[in-house]
């Protein structure tokens, strides 16, 4: 999986992430509904409804529990947004 910046728009970048995180989730047998908590890292506070907007399409309620946190740059450079998620899925465990 690459890690290019796939634009500088910030909301085509928040949608590679979160499609980026789908995908992980689905090669693992799991979905964005088993997410339980995300840190979300962007590198203008004053973008943050932006992502906040977004997430709702890709997420249900009860929304993961989330944090956004406002950093002075990302890696590589040129990226406005990084996400960590973490999810549990008994269907993806086995159990």
């Amino acid at each position: 999986m690459d890690h290019e910046v796939v634009s500088q728009d910030f909301a085509a970048q928040c949608q590679a992430a979160l499609d980026r995180v789908r995908r992980v989730l689905e090669a693992a047998g799991a979905h964005l509904d088993d997410i339980v908590s995300m840190t979300v890292y962007i590198t203008d506070a004053r973008l943050g409804r932006i992502f906040t907007d977004m997430r709702r399409e890709y997420f249900t309620e009860p929304y993961p529990a989330s944090a956004l946190v406002a950093v002075s740059q990302l890696m590589p450079l040129g990226a406005k947004v990084e996400i960590q998620a973490i999810a549990y899925s008994v269907e993806a465990s086995g159990g």
